[in-house]
C-alpha cells in the first residue's frame, strides 16, 4: 500500500516540499523587513519629504544631495507563479508588494542619510528603479534644514 502511494505521490513530495519551505522562509523573512522598514520610518518621521522641485532660499539652508537604495530579490517560486499570472494577464500583486516594501525601505533610507546631515526637509524626492535579477529601488533627494533666526 505505501509502495503504491509512494510510486503515485513520489514525484510530486519534493516539488510540493520546496514550495512550502520557501513559502514559510520567505514569511519570516518579509515579517522581519516590514518591521525594519516600520522601525526605520518611526525614527524618521519628523523629516518632512516632497517631490517639490523648489523651495523659498529665504527659509531653508545647507542644500545636500541625499539618497537611499534598496535591492530587493524575488523569489525563484514567486517568479513562477507571476509568470503564470502573467501568461493569463492581470495584475502582479507579487511584485507590486516587492516594489512598495522596496520603495518604503529606500525612502526610509534616504531620510536616515538627511537626519545624519542634519536636515528637516527633504524636496525634489525621485525615486529611480531597475530591475536584472531582482529589483533595485534608488531614492534621492535635496534635503535642507530651516534656518535660525
Amino acid at each position: 500500500m505505501f509502495d503504491v502511494l509512494l510510486r503515485i505521490l513520489g514525484p510530486y513530495l519534493i516539488p510540493v516540499a520546496l514550495f512550502t519551505a520557501t513559502y514559510i522562509i520567505n514569511y519570516f523573512i518579509n515579517k522581519n523587513l516590514m518591521n525594519t522598514i516600520e522601525e526605520k520610518e518611526a525614527k524618521v518621521k519628523h523629516i518632512v519629504f516632497s517631490t517639490k522641485k523648489r523651495i523659498d532660499p529665504t527659509r531653508y539652508e545647507g542644500a545636500i544631495v541625499v539618497k537611499g537604495s534598496a535591492v530587493m530579490a524575488n523569489c525563484y517560486f514567486m517568479k513562477i507563479i507571476a509568470s503564470i499570472i502573467s501568461f493569463f494577464g492581470g495584475e502582479i500583486d507579487l511584485y507590486q508588494k516587492i516594489l512598495n516594501k522596496g520603495r518604503r525601505l529606500a525612502i526610509a533610507r534616504m531620510l536616515e542619510d538627511a537626519q545624519l546631515h542634519g536636515a528637516d526637509t527633504v524636496y525634489n524626492v525621485r525615486i529611480a528603479t531597475t530591475s536584472i535579477n531582482g529589483f533595485e529601488l534608488y531614492a534621492y533627494g535635496t534635503a535642507v534644514r530651516e534656518k535660525t533666526q
